[in-house]
């Protein structure tokens, strides 16, 4: 599963950068789990992404954007 957004605009660019930028190893990272959990649903986990983390992301980039990609991570 490609974690990247199908529309970027719906995420902050903070956390579009932070997930071009690791997109390799996330979908690694997705696929493996995803052989361990085959009922994983891709499209529930991407808007867990834009409801819960996106909203982190935004949050600390305001504060800390030094710590944006660790706590993304």
């Amino acid at each position: 599963m490609d974690l990247a957004p199908e529309s970027p605009a719906k995420l902050s660019d903070a956390f579009v950068s932070i997930l071009r930028s690791g997109r390799a190893e996330f979908n690694a990272q997705f696929s493996e789990a995803r052989r361990v959990y085959p009922d994983l649903d891709g499209a529930a986990f991407r808007e867990f992404l834009r409801t819960h983390v996106d909203p982190l992301i935004r949050a600390i980039e305001q504060t800390r954007p030094d710590c944006a990609a660790e706590v993304a991570m």
